[in-house]
């Protein structure tokens, strides 16, 4: 689903420092770098998962564990009706060429549960992809919030405008069920 008032891709990706140089080889235009949202290089990791939550944007880095940390973290801070769920991470191998060449493969390597899993799937089901220089991925969901307290619905139980149906009835945007 596309929001055409502000225009925005249903999915997009926030490029940490360390993998900016490979923004041309995510889908679309959906790749942005800290740079082009106005943070330093220097940034700290926290204050990146709070603009990727904000931008509603996968975060894309090399620093898996402190990311999938600071994303655990800020996870947490979820209440009934201010969710803090993210929308993915993604974390690559080192180097410029080794991000390159698995990024041009790992597509038909995604997969969760038997099942192909799309970059629209990473960043609606809020998972983790942990990509190995070989070009196969770890898949998972990415911790932090329990399932009691989710806040994003599953892809397939949204309605054909982005809505969730719940008992109470439709719910637009992000709160917790």
């Amino acid at each position: 689903m596309r929001n055409y008032k502000t225009s925005k891709p249903e999915y997009g990706f926030l490029l940490d420092h360390n993998v900016s140089a490979i923004a041309s080889l995510f889908p679309g235009k959906r790749a942005r770098t800290l740079a082009q949202i106005g943070l330093r290089e220097t940034a700290r990791d926290e204050d990146i998962v709070r603009i990727a939550w904000e931008l509603e944007m996968t975060i894309v880095t090399v620093d898996g564990d402190d990311f999938l940390k600071e994303c655990t973290n800020f996870q947490n801070q979820t209440k009934r009706k201010d969710c803090h769920e993210m929308f993915g991470l993604v974390v690559l191998p080192n180097g410029y060429e080794n991000q390159k060449r698995v990024l041009q493969t790992v597509r038909r390597h995604l997969r969760l549960s038997g099942a192909r899993v799309s970059w629209r799937d990473v960043a609606l089901k809020n998972l983790y992809v942990r990509v190995r220089k070989d070009g196969r991925a770890e898949i998972k969901r990415l911790s932090g919030v329990s399932t009691a307290r989710s806040c994003m619905p599953r892809a397939e139980d949204l309605d054909v405008y982005g809505r969730h149906e719940t008992p109470c009835g439709l719910i637009e945007g992000r709160v917790c069920l």
